[in-house]
């Protein structure tokens, strides 16, 4: 019978990712090690696409995923947006216009095409957050957004980061 129990264990514990107790690792790092995808890569908290605004062009993606306790936001490698926008900062807003409540500063882009990757201050309410906005500082104008379901986010950030044990 505890054979047979062993190897039901050490089957459905291969098949389902779960570490056998003798190897067990902490909460934190399954939940770590959960949220990876198959590939290798952070599973996304929310991602979306840009579009652009105003007669300005933008496009590609963005995905914001936990790492190291911390919420990040990546842009992908085929993100561009208009270089006739000279400072282009990353905003979290709600909605497309960047007003003084409720919005988020990222930072400021390096450079208009490519990678790029910003924290999400933990002090950001999210919940208030519709719109991931691509904003020209100098001119204050949007020349890009994308869609961000805040609400969600922030239940995701919560859960996923909240402190292990306890519960």
């Amino acid at each position: 019978m505890t054979t047979a129990l062993t190897r039901l264990t050490l089957t459905l514990s291969l098949a389902i990712g779960l570490p056998l107790a003798a190897g067990a690792q902490t909460k934190d790092k399954m939940a770590d090690k959960d949220m990876k995808m198959d590939h290798g890569e952070m599973m996304a908290l929310a991602k979306g696409e840009f579009t652009g605004v105003g007669g300005h062009a933008s496009s590609g993606s963005y995905r914001i995923v936990k790492e190291g306790g911390k919420l990040m936001l990546h842009t992908s490698a085929d993100f561009a947006v208009d270089d006739g926008a000279p400072d282009v900062y990353l905003v979290l807003s709600a909605g497309p216009k960047v007003g003084k409540d409720k919005a988020v500063w990222l930072g400021k882009l390096t450079k208009h095409m490519g990678e790029h990757s910003v924290e999400v201050p933990a002090s950001a309410k999210l919940d208030q957050i519709d719109t991931v906005v691509l904003w020209c500082k100098k001119y204050s104008v949007t020349v890009g957004v994308a869609p961000l379901d805040g609400a969600a986010l922030a239940k995701a950030a919560m859960h996923k980061m909240a402190p292990q044990g306890g519960r």
